[in-house]
Order: C-alpha cells, then sequence, then structure tokens
C-alpha cells in the first residue's frame, strides 16, 4: 500500500493474482476521506477484518511511515511501500460473462489453507461432475494424491475442472461470493466489505466437454 492522495471514496489497488495475470489483483473501496499524501496522523474508526484485530471500531492510524491499526487488545502495523515499487494497472479488470458461482467461507477458507499445509499440496481445484460443486485441495498430478474437499454447491449439468494454486488465495479473512470465467478468471467479493480480488485460474482449467 502507498499512502498516496486520499479523498472520499478511495480505491487501494494491490498486486495483481495468477498464472495469467501474474500477480493478484484486488481492489478495496475505503468509504472514509483521509487527510494527505503524507499520511499525516489521521484517526480513522471502522471494522478492519484483519488478522488478529477482533473490534468492530478499530482503529486506523495514518503515520508518515505506516499505518497502524489497533483495537483494545492488538495492534498491527503496516509499513508504506515506496512509491516506485508500486504498479498501478492502466484499467480496472472488468469481469468476462461468468458460468460458476458460489459462495465461501471464513471458515471454509482456513480449512483450505490447513488442509494444504497438513496434506502437502498446492492445487485448488473448483470442480464439478454436473450434479455437485466442490473445492478440492490435491496434487491434480498425482492419482493417488491425499485430498481433501468440500461440497460448495449444486452443480448444472456441466462438467469442469477450474484449476488455482493455494498459495493465491491468500486474501483477507471473510464471506466471498465467487464467480468464475470459463475464460480463465475469477473475482472473490468479500460479502462484508468493499473488497474484491481478481485470480486468475491455471492454464490447465476445463470447462464442459
Amino acid at each position: 500500500m502507498h499512502a498516496n492522495s486520499c479523498r472520499s471514496n478511495w480505491y487501494v489497488i494491490s498486486r495483481v493474482i495468477g498464472c495469467g495475470i501474474d500477480k493478484p489483483l484486488s481492489s478495496f473501496l475505503l468509504p472514509q476521506s483521509f487527510s494527505d499524501s503524507k499520511g499525516k496522523s489521521t484517526n480513522n474508526r471502522g471494522y478492519s477484518n484483519l488478522p488478529g484485530i477482533k473490534s468492530n471500531n478499530a482503529e486506523f492510524n495514518f503515520g508518515s511511515a505506516s499505518l497502524s491499526i489497533k483495537d483494545a487488545y492488538s495492534t498491527m502495523d503496516y509499513h508504506y511501500a515506496s512509491e516506485g515499487m508500486v504498479t498501478a494497472p492502466e484499467k480496472i479488470i472488468t469481469m468476462p460473462d461468468t458460468e460458476i458461482n458460489f459462495d465461501v467461507t471464513s471458515e471454509l477458507l482456513v480449512d483450505l489453507q490447513k488442509a494444504s499445509s497438513v496434506l502437502g499440496v498446492n492445487d485448488l481445484v473448483l470442480e464439478s461432475d454436473g450434479t455437485t460443486v466442490s473445492l478440492t485441495v490435491k496434487d491434480k498430478k498425482n492419482a493417488s494424491s491425499n485430498t481433501f474437499s468440500r461440497v460448495v454447491g449444486e452443480g448444472d449439468g456441466v462438467s469442469y475442472s477450474m484449476n488455482f494454486k493455494i498459495e493465491n488465495l491468500k486474501i483477507l479473512a471473510g464471506n466471498y461470493s465467487v464467480t468464475v470465467s470459463s475464460k480463465g478468471i475469477s473475482n472473490f467479493k468479500n460479502s462484508d466489505i468493499d473488497l474484491e480480488y481478481f485470480i486468475a485460474l491455471e492454464p490447465d482449467s476445463k470447462y464442459g466437454s
């Protein structure tokens, strides 16, 4: 994050997620207004939705070199990147038509990350046999791979295997509405705050026969 000139309805654009896009892209709408490009001490209160910060009344303090977020029990300091290190896309990604949509809870995101670590596998596959839709953590190149799977919806008659890398799911904790396009990109939209991620699918993803 760079402490750029701040105003009401300011979008924070972070890195771009995935293989086709090459890096993760997210946007976050900050509804409050802030002071200046050097982030002189400005306190704003709101729901942080950050790991370890549990309060719905967390305090945001924009200092000259870092952002401090704290509640009654915890403090998080996030140092700004230098302006030259931050690259914003020339235009915001517009999602193509999507064929798949489902919801994923904060608890499921944690379960998927834990399963990947415990089982020693790095692939996350959104798959359907046409009847049910599930998210499966596995090694897709190994037929005898350890797996963890959770049903997330009902199928629509179409079979598919939409592949992600679990390391690209480094997103803020929360509940998300997810849409996926067979053109190779997905959108994770946070259900609680104005935050969304665009995450590219792996090139070997398949939709339909």
